[in-house]
């Protein structure tokens, strides 16, 4: 999440309340935080977030990759490929 310079102290105090900081970086316009927090928290955090910043935060959450596509060639339940058993 980034926080406008304006609203450092303000917003930092939230996030130290709600969230587990992962790493932080700071410049002259804002401050940036990749941070955990618990799934049930989300709600409190952002609203006690966009009143303590007037609104003026971004958040933002990686979206998970797909997971890879199975590959071709042996048969879907795993066997190997060949030849048929006599009497099957």
């Amino acid at each position: 999440m980034t926080i406008p310079k304006e609203y450092a102290a303000a917003g930092k105090a939230v996030v130290n309340k709600f969230c587990s900081v992962r790493d932080s970086k700071f410049s002259a316009e804002a401050s940036t935080f990749s941070v955990a927090f618990a799934p049930g928290a989300f709600d409190e955090m952002m609203a006690a977030l966009a009143s303590a910043t007037k609104g003026e935060f971004t958040f933002d959450m990686p979206t998970p990759s797909a997971p890879a596509a199975p590959k071709a060639g042996k048969a879907a339940t795993g066997g190997k490929p060949g030849k048929k058993k006599a009497g099957a």
